[in-house]
């Protein structure tokens, strides 16, 4: 039987901890970059809902929940 390689063992351990730490800091990116995707949306919503409430005129009364109600 053959002598163990340490130096080979100690670099295969440092190249999976290498990859470990790219697949988290991969998987961190993913999650911080879904929240602003979602923040984008809800900011380009609030654009769509602020014209919707120019057009309705001075008749639109805001109700409990936010939203625009016509009075008509």
């Amino acid at each position: 039987m053959g002598r163990p390689n340490h130096s080979f063992e100690k670099r295969r351990r440092e190249l999976e901890k290498k990859k470990k730490q790219e697949a988290k800091r991969l998987r961190k990116l993913e999650k911080n970059k879904t929240p602003a995707a979602e923040e984008i949306d809800q900011e380009q919503d609030k654009g769509k809902r602020t014209s919707t409430t120019r057009e309705s005129g001075a008749d639109a009364t805001p109700s409990k929940a936010g939203t625009i109600v016509n009075s008509k």
